[in-house]
Formats: structure tokens, C-alpha cells, sequence
């Protein structure tokens, strides 16, 4: 079940902005936006994997979706407390996932979606696997040099491109049964969500 303040307090930040930041990343940014069908219809709760490159990439993926779309609100795994923006600090110094991302797998538990910024140690594949949800990789590109200034030249354009769902089944799938014991499966998942990524940025 939701937690009626911290889901409508992000979902009503983000709405709200939606529209100036859309219309920014238009026009300074001539961004332009790819792949919103590979996960049409979904009725589930996502995790955005996106390659992090750019303060402005925590607003990107948000004004990147419709308007109101039903995966807003957009949870963060960062450093600091946002909670304005949907924004819920790691235990950075823990050694186990469920530690680091205790806060998250409560809004999990609440059906929320997420944005998680790659690489981050196995954590995207901890995550999608506690919620039973898919995780998109994204791949955004024309930002990883590119300064305020720039941004309000119109010196770069930026294109986000979003990838088809990987779901459990597939995730599961790359490891197989005979792994060592011991061995880190989720992060042997990540890195395989990374070159997903990865292929959505260079191609």
C-alpha cells in the first residue's frame, strides 16, 4: 500500500515541473526521445537503468515520459535526502544489499518505480529481483560534457533512448544454475543490464 505523503509529494513536484522541464529540454537541449513503446502497456512497477553522466540526468527521465504517466512518481537511489524529488539515500558503507537499499525495498513494497544510475555494484539486479519488476535500461547521450552554459547555448542535443523491458526470466537466465558458490549474481546481472545500456548509447 502507498505512503499517501511520500508518494504524493514527489508525484506532485514532478507533475508540476513536468512542463518547464520538457520545454527546456526541447528547446536548449533539442532532445529527442526514443523507444517509449518497448514497455507500452506495461501495468507493473519499472526500474529505469540509466547511464549517470550529468547533474540534469535525475530530471531527464521523469520529462521524458508522458506527462502523467503511471510510472510517476520516479524514486532515486543517491547521497543526500530528496525527498521533494523522489530521492532516498543508499547506506553506502553497508556490505549487504538489503541494508543499503532497506528504505527502497519499502517502496517497492508499495509498487513504486524507480531510476538507478549505473554502475552501481549489483544493486539494479538486487532491486528488480526483491520487487518482481522489469528493469528498461536507458541510454542517454549528447550530456556527459556538457556544462549549464552549454545547455542554455544549445550547444549539444540530447537523445535518451529507452530499451525493451528485461525481465526476471532473462535476468536469470545469463547466470545459469552452475555458479560458484559465493559468486555476486547481481552484479554479474548489472553488468549484463550495463552492455543493454550501453548498446542503446553507442548505436
Amino acid at each position: 500500500m502507498k505512503n499517501t505523503f511520500f508518494h504524493l509529494v514527489p508525484l506532485f513536484v514532478q507533475t508540476f515541473l513536468w512542463l518547464p522541464v520538457r520545454l527546456a529540454l526541447e528547446w536548449f537541449g533539442r532532445i529527442k526521445i526514443e523507444g517509449l513503446r518497448n514497455f507500452k502497456g506495461y501495468e507493473g512497477n519499472v526500474i529505469f537503468a540509466v547511464n549517470h553522466s550529468n547533474p540534469l540526468d535525475p530530471f531527464i527521465i521523469p520529462a521524458s515520459l508522458p506527462m502523467f504517466s503511471r510510472y510517476l512518481p520516479l524514486f532515486f537511489a543517491t547521497q543526500r535526502k530528496g525527498i521533494l524529488w523522489g530521492g532516498y539515500p543508499l547506506v553506502s558503507d553497508a556490505y549487504d544489499y538489503r541494508i543499503s537499499y532497506k528504505k527502497h525495498m519499502k517502496l517497492a513494497d508499495a509498487g513504486e518505480s524507480f531510476v538507478l544510475f549505473l554502475p552501481e555494484h549489483g544493486g539494479v539486479a538486487f532491486l528488480a529481483d526483491y520487487a518482481e519488476c522489469p528493469i528498461i535500461p536507458v541510454g542517454v547521450s549528447g550530456i556527459s560534457s556538457m556544462s549549464l552554459r552549454d545547455f542554455f547555448d544549445r550547444k549539444h542535443k540530447i537523445t535518451v533512448k529507452f530499451g525493451k523491458p528485461i525481465f526476471q526470466k532473462e535476468l536469470k537466465g545469463i547466470v545459469g544454475e552452475n555458479h560458484r558458490v559465493g559468486e555476486d549474481i547481481y552484479k554479474k546481472q548489472a553488468e549484463y543490464v550495463m552492455r543493454k545500456m550501453e548498446e542503446l548509447v553507442y548505436n
